[in-house]
């Protein structure tokens, strides 16, 4: 899973930004040990039917759209022939809206950049439309974000699309309800954990890529002892996070909302 990639990270975003140095040898450590990369769409149909699975597969995700990877992520992806998942907030491809507070204050693909990287063998899929924490909003809400989202991108690009990723990796029973009720077939978390065949299909598990991994830790990342290992922390505090969030809204801010947490 990654966000920006770009030499020079803007203020608040650093943890969120990877240099294309270290994404180009990233990419290259995935060639030489022979991983196979495939877009999330494909791992969906994967799941159902294993025997297509290559032999060492990978799925490569980014979030939000920005323009970053136009310039710097996807001419290294096309040297490798390499195909991605791209998980595109709606609301930004050339708004004249101030940039939501949350994500980086620098520039998104165009419409015409994500058909272009479309047609070349990137999945170019839902992030909602405006990126809001989905577990904390009206119901109502959450159901038109991810229903509008999909929308806009295929009436944009021309193409069917079939996945979605959860801003900040947040979700809730209901809000994969809704994901499913929309007609996704698979949906993205974060879950700091290596997906297994058996995950949840509307909650995959992804990895964020960070700067301060070295190539020894990102190849460390590619095996199950070493997410345990090295995300342990992040884990435990994410899954506090859920637990709170849904005694919170169980109990004291939204009770409708709450007890669709289940």
């Amino acid at each position: 899973m990654y966000h920006s990639i770009a030499d020079h990270a803007v203020a608040r975003y650093q943890t969120w930004t990877v240099t294309p140095q270290q994404f180009a040898a990233q990419m290259h450590y995935l060639h030489s040990h022979n991983y196979t990369p495939i877009t999330v769409a494909q791992y969906a149909i994967c799941r159902t039917q294993p025997e297509l699975l290559p032999a060492k597969p990978v799925v490569i995700t980014f979030d939000d759209g920005y323009a970053d990877f136009y310039t710097q992520a996807w001419p290294i992806l096309q040297y490798y022939r390499f195909v991605a998942s791209m998980y595109v907030v709606t609301g930004l491809p050339e708004s004249t809206q101030p940039t939501p507070a949350d994500l980086a204050p620098i520039p998104y693909m165009t419409w015409a950049q994500l058909h272009q990287i479309q047609q070349g063998g990137i999945e170019v899929a839902a992030h909602t439309h405006s990126h809001v924490k989905l577990d904390t909003v009206m119901l109502s809400q959450a159901e038109w974000e991810i229903r509008h989202s999909k929308a806009v991108l295929e009436a944009k690009l021309g193409r069917s699309v079939t996945t979605f990723a959860y801003p900040y990796g947040r979700y809730s029973p209901a809000v994969c309800a809704a994901v499913k009720q929309a007609g996704y077939a698979a949906a993205c978390a974060v879950r700091y954990d290596m997906s297994a065949l058996n995950d949840e299909v509307l909650a995959l598990a992804r990895i964020i890529v960070q700067p301060n991994h070295s190539l020894a830790d990102f190849a460390a990342l590619l095996t199950r002892q070493g997410v345990r290992r090295k995300l342990l922390v992040q884990r435990l505090k994410a899954r506090l996070w859920r637990i709170a969030l849904r005694a919170y809204l169980t109990t004291v801010a939204v009770p409708t909302l709450g007890a669709a947490l289940g």
